[in-house]
């Protein structure tokens, strides 16, 4: 059989290593390998075996849609160009290519810098091994181009900071110490008594968990909240930390309950928690009023509403959305945010209400006569926008306002084939809301339209009945059938639950 393993290091060794000669060195060894196999077979061994050697070579300056492989007394095989067909990506995928967009200007600053690369380099290599292991086959494939050049850009980084990194001292052998009779310990020392009394005590933290007190600790979207030992006790959203205008350090009272969190009020803020440092300003870095645009077969957030650009390292960044996510779609105005020395974190942190939805806010309910709410529901769209929904005769109990939109809410339920069960918001009395709560399968709440003793009643009887539970912002049709769509799939109660899964 002939040997062919110095061909193979022949084809090899003129690889270049851009991306797109990656891709045509992979068409060359695929070539090369069906003229090796061809060549084990029996007939084409009879008709074509010689004893002089076969070289392979190749031609650095063909098109790039033709690459071929010369052989010696061979007639070379044309390989087929890979189809132009592009492959939308998926959300999973476009969350991928954020990352390596992250890691890219990274990995090239830190060519050609060994010491630099050197103090980063575990860092990195952390990085790129949990992105790797998160993307399936399909994945790599999807983002081959990209991929390469960042695995280029980190094999250079390992190349030269391997010669840096200091060679492991020996280990000392050990010595067995010879036994020898103990030493007395003094117990009762004077000296090391006036020590201990003269060291200073460890600050006391100026609020108590016992207490029901707790201090924030910021995060991407909402906050954390943490007892005087800095242990987490709970999460709350975002909407949360708005509504009470937390910062890291704030210290509220607040009551944890197994499936809800109530804050009463904020108490005062600190700077510190022991070693721990509360400073949002250097640990999370934030990018306000940024607009969606849509861009090909997605959506991205280049810009925002001053047509600023959005700035990552000091370099024009875009994030982008796939065109199916449940936060933010075309024209919506939202607040990103990401750790300062992690940009592959970036995410969603706040959507802004556009103006058509605070104008619905803040509009009065009109009186409508008999024969124009007739035209009005006979007017409303009889299409559903989530048509995979079917609700089964399911019961849909909507707490809001006593003259807000009802019919337009039991036209949209029963759209969905489920049975409508509207509730008066404004009324807190427990017993009046458990007997309109306790037999619904789904309740939505329309928050512009609450009172905050409804919104915390029904949190209580959720978990004692089991429903889905939604929230609505405003009272916007649009909003409601987002609401319904989250809560007949068991999705996160508001929008801003799901930016933080």
């Amino acid at each position: 059989m002939y040997d062919y393993r110095q061909d193979l290091m022949t084809i090899l060794e003129n690889i270049g290593d851009t991306p797109a000669e990656l891709i045509r060195g992979q068409q060359i060894l695929q070539a090369a390998l069906n003229l090796i196999t061809a060549g084990e077979h029996p007939h084409y061994e009879s008709k074509h075996s010689t004893n002089q050697p076969r070289h392979f070579k190749i031609k650095r300056h063909v098109e790039r849609t033709n690459p071929e492989i010369n052989l010696n007394h061979v007639k070379s095989t044309p390989v087929k160009p890979a189809s132009a067909t592009k492959v939308p990506l998926t959300g999973h995928q476009y969350d991928a290519l954020n990352k390596i967009k992250g890691l890219e200007p990274v990995l090239q600053g830190l060519v050609n810098q060994p010491k630099t690369a050197a103090v980063k380099f575990d860092h990195l290599n952390n990085q790129m091994t949990k992105l790797l292991k998160d993307l399936s086959e399909a994945d790599q494939r999807a983002l081959q181009p990209r991929l390469n050049q960042l695995k280029a850009n980190f094999m250079t980084i390992k190349n030269q900071v391997k010669p840096s990194q200091p060679a492991p001292k020996p280990q000392a052998k050990e010595v067995k110490p010879t036994p020898t009779t103990p030493t007395p310990v003094e117990t009762n020392n004077p000296m090391t008594e006036a020590l201990a009394k003269t060291q200073p005590k460890q600050p006391r933290a100026p609020f108590s968990s016992q207490k029901s007190q707790y201090v924030i600790q910021r995060q991407l979207v909402g906050a954390d909240l943490l007892t005087e030992n800095g242990q987490e006790a709970g999460h709350i959203s975002e909407t949360m930390v708005r509504k009470f205008n937390l910062q890291s350090g704030s210290i509220v009272k607040a009551d944890i309950r197994p499936n809800d969190i109530f804050i009463h009020k904020a108490i005062r803020t600190i700077d510190h928690l022991g070693d721990l440092k509360f400073d949002d300003a250097a640990k999370i870095q934030t990018f306000d009023f940024g607009v969606v645009q849509k861009h090909k077969r997605h959506l991205r957030v280049t810009f925002n509403s001053n047509n600023e650009p959005l700035m990552v390292d000091g370099k024009k960044y875009a994030f982008l959305l796939p065109e199916d996510n449940l936060v933010a779609g075309k024209g919506s105005i939202v607040q990103l945010a990401w750790f300062t020395d992690d940009p592959d974190s970036m995410r969603i942190r706040w959507t802004y209400p556009t103006e058509e939805e605070k104008a619905a806010a803040k509009a009065p309910a009109k009186k409508t006569s008999p024969s124009k709410k007739l035209e009005a529901t006979a007017s409303q769209p009889t299409e559903k926008r989530y048509p995979g929904i079917d609700l089964s005769g399911q019961t849909v109990a909507v707490l809001v306002g006593n003259r807000q939109e009802h019919e337009s809410y039991e036209q949209m339920i029963r759209l969905y084939g489920g049975q409508p069960t509207i509730v008066d918001s404004f009324k807190t009395q427990k017993a009046y809301l458990k007997n309109k709560l306790k037999s619904a399968d789904i309740v939505i709440l329309v928050k512009s339209k609450a009172h905050h003793g409804a919104s915390k009643a029904v949190n209580d009887f959720q978990q004692q009945f089991g429903f889905n539970f939604a929230i609505a912002n405003t009272i916007s049709m649009g909003q409601f059938e987002d609401a319904l769509y989250r809560a007949a799939n068991g999705f996160p109660a508001d929008t801003v639950g799901i930016a933080n899964q």
